[in-house]
C-alpha cells in the first residue's frame, strides 16, 4: 500500500482577533503604535474591533509591513467599527472588504484555489449608550432586557450575512462581549464548545453558542489546551479577567494551533487572540518575500557607468529602438539601485516605553501593575504624538534648507496610500470585490472616453515630401531640461532623472527614434500608453465622478510632447483672442479677476446694468471630440506632418488603471490626455473655434466701443451681458455650440449674478442665482465687501500654516528657516490674488493682525507677554503682509500701464461708463491707492515714465 504523505507548513496563515478602546485607534499616533507592536509579532491578518478609525477605506501603510482596513463610524454618533490589518505578502490574496453593518465588517481573501471569508464583529457591550440611556428611568431589569436586545440585534446581523452568501469556509473573529465558558455538562450534543472553555457562561454566552449550532460553528481557542492564566482575553478595570474574544470557525476549517498572547496588545485592556491555519496541500516551493516596504533609489554613478558600458544601440525603426532604449535604462536602473533605508519615525525613548510595556503586561495582576500600566500607556501616546511632529518638523526642516519641494513630505508623513475597498456603479449597486470594481471603473471610464457625437472631419492637406524640418538635438536637450525631476514615470518605468543622468549617450539615439517618428507620423505601440491612478476629490467615496484621473505618461513621450508643443505653442496662442488667459505666456489668472472685479466697481459706481453667468463644463478635458480637436488645430495652422502624428498618438493610445490586483484596461476616443504638456493648448484651440461659431462680436457689454461677452481661463468661462434677455440668448448659444465639440455644461455648478433678481434657463431648469461666486479661487461679489476675501484668504493662510506647524512653532529651528517656509509658503497663500485688491483700512488691519498672530507663534510669545509689535518683527523678519500686497499690486499696475499687448484689464481701467454717479462718497476703488500717493488720476503716465523698481518701492512708501 502506498504512503500518503501529508505536509504541514510552519506558519500558513495567522487570523488575530484584537479588541481596542474607541480613542485606541482613531488617530496616526494610536495607529503608529499598532504598527509597532505588530512588527515583532510574523502575523497575516488581525481583526481590529471598537475601531475609531473615520469612514471605509484601506490604507497602505508606510514603514509598515501591513495594509489597514477600516470600516469606522461614519457619523460623530454612530457606534464604533471594525476593520482588519493584513501583511503585505498577502495582498494579491485580498479579494474584496467591506462594511456589512456599523459594527461588523467582511474581508474576502483567495488563497490558492481557494476562498476564505473573514468576518470582524464587535458586538455592544453591556451597559452600552443605548442601553445606559433607558437605564436612567428605566428599572435595572428592563435595562438588562434592552442589552439583550441590542445583542440579538448583532447576532441578527451576523445571521443575515452568513445566509446572504453561504459558504464553507467563513470565519468570524473579534470582540463579541459574551463568555461562553466551559463545555455544559448537560448538552451531551454542543460542539460549539470543547473541552478546554474557560470562565461561567453568561446569558449573552448561550445566545452565542445557539448561535454558533445554528452554523455549526466552533470556538477555535477552547479545541486547544492551555494554561488558565493564557485562556483570557480581557481584565476589567475592577481586575475581573475574562474571554470574550473568540476566533469562530467551522469544522471544515482546521487549525494548527491557537493561544492568548500577553503582548503586543498596543495599549488595549483586550489580550491578543491567535490561531494558525493547517493548509494541507504541499506548497510549490518556498520563495523569498521582498521586504514589502523597502524603499530604492539609484546610485547616480553607478547608472552612468551601467549605460556607458551597455549603450542602445542606433535605432533600426522606431520601434525596436524604443524597446532597445527602454531596456538599457531599465538594466542600468537595475544595476544601480540602491536601498534606502526607512527613516525612523519614533524616538529610541519610546521604544524603550514600549518595550518596559509588553514587561509590565506580564505583572498586572496587581492593582498597582495595573495603575502604572494606566500611566505607561499616557505616556506613550503622548511620546507617539510628539515623535510624529518631530518626524514631520525634520523633513521640513530638510527641504527648507535644502530649497527642494514640500509636496513629497505630505505623502511621507501621511499615514499610508489609500486602497479602493468599494465602488459604485452605474447602477447604483454597491461593488466591493475586485472583479465588480474593475468592472464598474471599466465601464464608467469606456462611457466617459467614448465618443458622443459624430463630428465630421475637415479634409487634410496633402503633405510634401520632406517639407518640414526634423528635431534637432537641441530641442530635445531643452526639452529634458526644462522636464522636473521626482515625477512618477509611465507603464516603462523610465523616470526623468535615468534620461538627464544619460543624456550624453543616449541624446542621439533619441532624436533619431523621435525624428522616425516624425517621418512616420506614427509611433510604437507602447509609447502613448498611460498608466492612470485615481485621486479622490471630495464628496461621496463610492462615487467614480469624485475621483481624478491622472495619467502618468512613458518619460519619452513626454519628452515627444514637449518637442511637439515648444514648435506649436506660438501658433497656438497667436489663434486665441484676448479673452482667453489660460496657459499662454505673458498671461496670468490675476488679469482676469482685474477685469472682472473692474467691471462690477464700475457697474456699482455708475449704475450699469451688469449681468454674469459663470459656466461649468462638466469633465471638459475629457469630454471634448477628437475631430473637434484637429479641425481646430488644423485651422488655426498647425503643420499637416505634426497634426498627422498627433492624430496617430491619440487614435493608438489606451490607458490603464490599476484596481487591486489587475489593470483595467480603458479605449480613449475622446478628450485630451491628462499630464501631457500639449493638452491645455489643444483643448483652447478647440474652445476657441466653438466661441468662432457663436458670432458675439455685437452681444456683451460696450467698452469704449469694443463689447466684451465673456472671458476664459481654459474651460473657467464667464459670460457678461448688459440685459437678461441677452445673456439668456448667449447661454443658450454656447450650449447648443458647445454639444458640437461634445461639450456639456454642467447646470448643477453654473451660477448667476446680477445686481437684481434674474431668471436664466438652461434645458429648461433656472440656473442658481448668488451674489458671490468663488472664480479662479477669489470670491467675485455683487456688492464687494473686502473684508470677505481677506477673511478667505486669512483662513487659507492660517491652514498652510497649520500643515507645517510642528516646523514653524518649534523653539529649537532656527528662526531663518522658518523666515525662508513662511515667505515660500504661508504668504502666498494670504496674497492670492492681492493685485486686484481695493483694500480699506479695516482690511489691512485685518490681515496684520492675522499676520502679528502667526509671528507670535513663530517666536514662541503669547499677548500676555506684551511684545511690541516691533520687537516682534526684529526677531522673525519676515517680509510684511500689508507691504507685500501693495508692492504685487503695484508691480501688476506697472506691467499693465506699459504692456504692449491688447488686454481687457487696460481697457476696462480706460472705461468710463456713459452715465452720472449718484451722490455721495463712492466705495473703495482699485485706483484709490495711486491716486493718493501720485496726486493724479492719470496714474498710467507716472507709470510709464519709471523704473519698475522705483514705482514699486513709491507704492510700500508708509504703507
Amino acid at each position: 500500500m502506498k504512503k500518503i504523505v501529508t505536509y504541514f507548513p510552519k506558519a500558513i496563515l495567522k487570523l488575530t482577533a484584537k479588541a481596542l478602546t474607541v480613542s485606541a485607534l482613531a488617530t496616526p499616533g494610536r495607529l503608529l503604535e499598532l504598527q509597532e507592536d505588530l512588527k515583532p509579532t510574523n502575523l497575516d491578518v488581525v481583526a481590529l474591533t471598537e475601531l475609531g478609525w473615520k469612514q471605509c477605506g484601506a490604507l497602505e501603510l508606510q514603514d509598515s509591513d501591513f495594509i489597514f482596513f477600516h470600516a469606522g463610524p461614519q457619523a460623530a454618533n454612530d457606534p464604533p467599527g471594525t476593520g482588519f490589518m493584513v501583511h503585505k505578502r498577502l495582498k494579491n490574496k485580498i479579494h474584496g472588504f467591506h462594511q456589512v453593518a456599523p459594527r461588523i465588517s467582511r474581508m474576502d481573501l483567495k488563497l490558492r484555489d481557494q476562498g476564505l471569508r473573514l468576518i470582524a464583529a464587535y458586538a455592544p457591550p453591556t451597559g452600552s449608550s443605548r442601553s445606559r440611556g433607558r437605564a436612567r428611568t428605566e428599572d435595572a431589569g428592563t435595562a438588562e432586557e434592552n442589552d439583550e436586545e441590542a445583542f440579538e440585534e448583532f447576532l441578527e446581523a451576523l445571521r443575515e450575512e452568513l445566509q446572504a452568501e453561504p459558504s464553507t469556509f467563513t470565519i468570524l473573529l473579534g470582540d463579541f462581549n459574551a463568555v461562553i465558558g466551559s463545555r455544559s455538562e448537560d448538552a451531551e450534543e454542543e460542539t460549539a464548545v470543547g473541552l478546554y472553555g474557560h470562565g461561567e457562561r453568561n446569558r449573552r454566552g448561550q445566545l452565542l453558542v445557539e448561535f454558533c449550532e445554528e452554523f455549526r460553528l466552533r470556538s477555535v481557542a477552547s479545541m486547544f489546551k492551555a494554561r488558565q492564566g493564557r485562556k483570557w482575553t480581557h481584565a476589567a478595570p475592577n481586575g475581573l479577567k475574562s474571554c470574550i474574544d473568540y476566533i469562530l470557525a467551522p469544522r471544515t476549517v482546521c487549525f494548527k494551533k491557537a493561544t492568548v498572547m500577553s503582548s503586543h496588545n498596543a495599549g488595549s485592556d483586550h489580550r491578543l487572540l491567535r490561531a494558525t491555519i493547517q493548509d494541507q496541500a504541499r506548497p510549490e516551493g518556498r520563495r523569498p518575500t521582498p521586504r514589502p516596504n523597502a524603499k530604492k533609489q539609484i546610485d547616480k554613478d553607478l547608472f552612468r557607468m551601467a549605460v556607458a558600458m551597455n549603450p542602445p544601440k542606433p535605432p533600426a525603426d522606431d520601434a525596436s529602438g524604443y524597446q532597445d532604449l527602454v531596456h538599457c535604462l531599465q538594466e542600468a536602473a537595475t544595476f544601480a539601485e540602491e536601498e534606502v533605508r526607512p527613516r525612523e519615525r519614533l524616538q529610541p525613548e519610546t521604544r524603550r516605553l514600549l518595550q518596559q510595556r509588553h514587561r509590565l503586561r506580564r505583572l498586572q495582576h496587581s492593582s498597582n501593575a495595573r495603575a502604572a500600566l494606566r500611566e505607561l500607556n499616557k505616556a506613550i501616546r503622548k511620546r507617539m504624538k510628539a515623535d510624529i511632529e518631530e518626524h514631520h518638523r525634520r523633513l521640513v526642516e530638510e527641504a527648507v534648507q535644502k530649497g527642494s519641494g514640500l509636496r513629497r513630505i505630505q505623502g511621507e508623513t501621511a499615514p499610508g496610500r489609500h486602497r479602493l475597498t468599494q465602488l459604485r456603479d452605474a447602477e447604483g449597486r454597491l461593488c466591493y470585490t475586485e472583479e465588480e470594481m474593475q468592472r464598474a471603473v471599466q465601464v464608467f471610464y469606456n462611457n466617459l472616453y467614448a465618443p458622443r457625437i459624430q463630428v465630421e472631419g475637415d479634409a487634410t492637406p496633402e503633405e510634401e515630401e520632406d517639407d518640414y524640418p526634423a528635431f534637432l538635438q537641441a530641442e530635445i536637450d531643452e526639452a529634458m531640461r526644462q522636464m522636473k525631476t521626482g515625477r512618477s514615470p509611465g507603464q516603462d518605468r523610465v523616470t526623468t532623472e535615468m534620461l538627464k543622468l544619460a543624456k550624453s549617450r543616449i541624446l542621439p539615439q533619441l532624436t533619431a527614434i523621435l525624428n522616425q517618428c516624425l517621418r512616420s507620423g506614427e509611433i510604437p505601440a507602447e509609447m502613448a500608453d498611460s498608466r492612470t491612478i485615481l485621486l479622490f476629490k471630495k464628496g461621496d467615496h463610492l462615487d467614480l465622478k469624485n475621483y481624478r484621473p491622472i495619467s502618468l505618461l512613458p518619460t519619452i513621450y513626454k519628452v515627444l510632447s514637449r518637442v511637439i508643443s515648444a514648435r506649436i505653442d506660438r501658433t497656438l496662442d497667436e489663434a486665441q483672442p484676448i479673452e482667453q488667459a489660460g496657459f499662454r505666456k505673458n498671461c496670468s489668472t490675476a488679469e482676469h479677476l482685474q477685469a472682472v472685479n473692474q467691471l462690477l466697481e464700475k457697474a456699482r459706481e455708475y449704475r450699469v446694468p451688469i449681468f454674469m453667468v459663470f459656466i461649468d463644463f462638466e469633465k471638459a478635458f475629457d469630454s471634448v471630440e477628437s475631430n473637434a480637436i484637429w479641425n481646430a488645430a488644423q485651422r488655426q495652422g498647425v503643420h499637416p506632418k505634426l497634426l498627422k502624428l498627433l492624430r496617430n498618438i491619440y487614435s493608438q493610445a489606451t490607458s490603464k488603471i490599476q484596481v487591486g490586483r489587475a489593470q483595467v484596461q480603458i479605449e480613449i476616443q475622446r478628450g485630451v490626455r491628462q499630464g501631457d504638456t500639449i493638452s491645455p493648448k489643444l483643448f483652447n484651440a478647440a474652445l476657441e473655434e466653438t466661441f468662432k461659431e457663436l458670432r458675439w462680436e455685437d452681444r456683451g457689454l460696450n467698452i469704449n466701443g469694443r463689447r466684451i461677452s465673456n472671458l476664459r481661463f481654459a474651460d473657467d468661462i464667464v459670460l457678461i451681458a448688459d440685459t437678461e434677455e441677452e445673456l439668456q440668448l448667449m447661454v443658450t448659444e454656447l450650449q447648443e455650440a458647445s454639444r458640437r465639440s461634445g461639450l456639456k455644461i454642467n447646470r448643477q455648478k453654473t451660477k448667476a449674478m446680477a445686481a437684481e433678481e434674474i431668471n436664466i434657463l438652461l434645458d429648461g431648469e433656472a440656473i442658481e442665482q448668488v451674489t458671490s461666486f468663488v472664480y479662479l479661487g477669489q470670491a467675485i461679489q455683487v456688492r464687494r465687501d473686502p473684508c470677505k476675501e481677506i477673511g478667505r484668504r486669512i483662513s487659507s493662510g492660517w491652514n498652510a500654516f497649520r500643515k507645517y506647524g510642528p516646523f514653524l512653532t518649534c523653539r529649537s529651528v532656527q528662526m531663518r528657516w522658518k523666515r525662508r517656509l513662511f515667505n515660500q509658503c504661508i504668504l502666498p497663500a494670504l496674497l492670492y490674488g492681492c493685485e486686484s485688491w481695493a483694500l480699506t483700512q479695516a482690511a489691512r488691519k485685518k490681515l496684520a493682525v492675522a499676520q502679528r498672530r502667526m509671528e507670535r507663534r513663530m517666536a514662541g510669545v503669547r499677548l500676555i507677554d506684551h511684545r511690541s509689535n516691533d520687537w516682534l518683527r526684529g526677531v522673525t523678519k519676515i517680509k510684511d503682509v500689508t507691504e507685500t500686497a501693495a508692492r504685487r499690486k503695484w508691480s501688476f499696475a506697472w506691467k499693465m500701464a506699459n504692456a504692449s499687448a491688447d488686454k481687457w484689464p487696460t481697457r476696462i481701467e480706460a472705461w468710463r461708463p456713459p452715465t452720472t454717479r449718484p451722490q455721495g462718497r463712492p466705495a473703495t476703488r482699485w485706483t484709490d491707492d495711486f491716486v493718493k500717493k501720485l496726486g493724479s488720476k492719470n496714474w498710467q503716465r507716472s507709470a510709464r515714465r519709471e523704473a519698475h523698481s522705483a514705482w514699486c518701492n513709491r507704492g510700500c512708501d508708509n504703507v
